[in-house]
């Protein structure tokens, strides 16, 4: 695909970039458990069970995934041909009892109509689940270009989360879904986003910088980029967003999204406006084991994130207005 990018001169010039989607497949039976009792088992009303062999293929009726099986499929329209598919997961609700609404934004690899690809590639939507019940919104876009947002026609253009439609849909989402769900706490409103989706939690919270209660950014791009364009972030277009509690994370290796967008957003924030709930952890992939997960991809920090609970429970102690 062809995108806007920059030379080494700072020129705006045309790039071609291969995109890479991931759909998920299930292995059917081609894949296939068996467990072979190979002694016998006594029970302790005396009964013996003889030796036995089961087995099952992974079927998809035959599987049951915590969590993800109880997303539903949902859809947010603002025309009738503009709209943006999402999964959403609803907390069995307790009378008289609130819960955290957490916004999974999901990366270019998981672009599709799938409405699947995005809460089975990683843990980002099932995240927060993992350490306390909540509601979860996770959306997925079905192209990378938004085609109700397009730059030869006057608009914003863009791609990925980066466009104004595409954040006018996901706000739509949120509001209905709270509308909807008085068991939701307002003040406890969450976004976790990866790659373009780090790029997009960004955009979200510049645009309603005192409705959201924390977020956590993993290998994201400077706050304003367009297409392969690096952004121009500075101390007054960020400002607003200086009493957020955010947590970017970035490895130093990342050929994908460079970790220079990730450094220059804090350094602003942190350095020149002082924020004060601002964290940033940088990862290095040199040796196995660096950033206490081996993978070979550098650009993949939420693979630690996710399984660290002490990034999400400080993600689940941000309350709004309670600093």
């Amino acid at each position: 695909m062809k995108f806007q990018s920059k030379d080494n001169s700072g020129n705006i010039v045309e790039v071609e970039k291969v995109q890479g989607i991931k759909i998920p497949q299930y292995y059917g039976g081609k894949l296939v458990y068996q467990i072979d009792q190979t002694g016998y088992i006594k029970l302790s009303n005396g009964k013996t069970i003889e030796r036995n062999s089961v087995s099952l293929s992974a079927e998809k009726d035959h599987l049951k995934t915590l969590f993800i099986d109880d997303f539903s499929e949902q859809m947010v329209t603002l025309n009738e041909n503009n709209f943006l598919k999402y999964r959403f997961y609803r907390p069995h609700v307790m009378e008289n009892k609130k819960y955290p609404l957490t916004i999974f934004l999901h990366g270019s690899g998981q672009v599709g109509t799938d409405n699947l690809a995005h809460i089975v590639s990683n843990k980002g939507a099932i995240s927060t689940l993992q350490y306390e019940d909540g509601f979860v919104l996770a959306p997925q876009y079905s192209t990378v270009f938004d085609p109700f947002d397009d730059k030869a026609k006057g608009q914003k253009g863009g791609i990925h989360w980066q466009t104004q439609n595409r954040v006018n849909l996901v706000l739509k989402m949120i509001d209905d879904v709270v509308q909807q769900n008085p068991a939701i706490d307002k003040d406890r409103i969450y976004l976790v986003g990866l790659s373009r989706g780090a790029e997009g939690v960004l955009n979200l919270l510049l645009t309603r910088p005192h409705f959201f209660a924390g977020a956590l950014l993993a290998s994201g791009k400077e706050a304003y980029t367009i297409e392969w364009i690096d952004g121009n972030a500075n101390k007054e277009n960020l400002a607003s967003i200086k009493n957020v509690p955010m947590w970017f994370f970035h490895s130093k290796e990342d050929r994908i999204s460079p970790v220079k967008g990730s450094r220059i957003n804090y350094e602003i924030l942190h350095n020149q406006l002082h924020a004060p709930y601002v964290r940033y952890t940088e990862f290095t992939t040199e040796k196995a084991g660096d950033n206490g997960i081996v993978n070979n991809n550098p650009h993949n920090t939420w693979d630690v994130i996710f399984n660290s609970p002490e990034v999400m429970q400080w993600l689940l102690q941000q309350h709004l207005g309670k600093k």
